[in-house]
């Protein structure tokens, strides 16, 4: 189930990123709820599932890919939502803004595509 809900973010994620030329607004609308929402699912699975518990050196390999994948793209949501706020307040951080939306975009497929793989591969 938190896979499915992944999937259905990453589509929104996408969707937002094709409004930021188009429609501004309802850009920061749409990715800042990605944001919250993936955080939010984040969060579930920390409490839900125990998942920081289960973080250690006896983890499953494919634990071991998805954990710091998952970390990285954490903080580069909390980058990129503030990066976006001070292109709201007019400082010229476009340049940056394309960067970490490159990254972002790489690192949030990546954890889409290694969560599959903690649960597809049992070992």
């Amino acid at each position: 189930m938190s896979n499915a809900l992944s999937f259905i973010i990453l589509l929104f994620f996408f969707w937002g990123r094709s409004l930021r030329f188009k429609n501004l607004r309802r850009h920061i609308q749409v990715m800042s709820g990605v944001i919250v929402a993936d955080l939010c699912l984040v969060g579930f699975l920390v409490v839900k599932h125990d998942a920081l518990g289960k973080v250690g050196l006896g983890m499953p390999w494919t634990l071991k890919v998805h954990v710091p994948i998952a970390i990285f793209t954490v903080v580069l949501y909390f980058v990129t939502a503030w990066t976006g706020y001070q292109l709201l307040k007019g400082r010229k951080l476009h340049a940056r803004m394309r960067r970490l939306d490159r990254v972002l975009v790489g690192a949030r497929v990546l954890t889409l595509l290694t969560s599959l793989m903690v649960q597809l591969i049992k070992v």
